[in-house]
């Protein structure tokens, strides 16, 4: 028993601390936190050290596009967007932004994965639809518990 209690708080600590940071990016850019945690879930299934093919890194899946403007913007290097609350907050700026542009909606939410710098009409709106349905069930999930 001793040993399953050990391994369960081993388990839940990064998640807890992880939880810390997505209450403290969406109170900064007025997202809802459970929405933040969604991304991060569809984007790297919350794996803080994850890389994808197409160049996204961390829990929010930050593509490496974003470094030239992120390092001229706030001075952050790679190394600081692998931290997770700093990849967390950079995700909140980035849908923070999709908001801004495209309005509150799924839209935007869909544009933070499907920019479709190379997908156009009906193939974007596909990629923004599969991307928003994934992170609205995980939403739906977290604000059930």
């Amino acid at each position: 028993m001793k040993h399953f209690i050990l391994v369960l708080t081993i388990c839940l600590l990064p998640a807890t601390a992880h939880s810390f940071c997505f209450v403290q990016a969406g109170q900064r850019y007025g997202i809802d936190a459970q929405l933040l945690q969604a991304v991060a879930q569809t984007e790297s299934s919350l794996r803080p050290n994850i890389e994808s093919r197409t160049q996204d890194i961390g829990l929010m899946g930050i593509n490496r596009s974003w470094l030239p403007i992120l390092r001229k913007r706030f001075g952050l290097t790679e190394a600081d967007v692998w931290n997770p609350c700093t990849n967390v907050m950079v995700g909140a700026w980035i849908l923070a932004n999709e908001f801004a542009t495209k309005g509150r909606n799924w839209n935007a939410v869909g544009a933070y994965n499907a920019a479709c710098i190379k997908l156009k009409g009906m193939e974007c709106a596909k990629a923004r639809q599969k991307y928003t349905t994934k992170v609205w069930q995980t939403w739906q999930q977290l604000k059930s518990m």
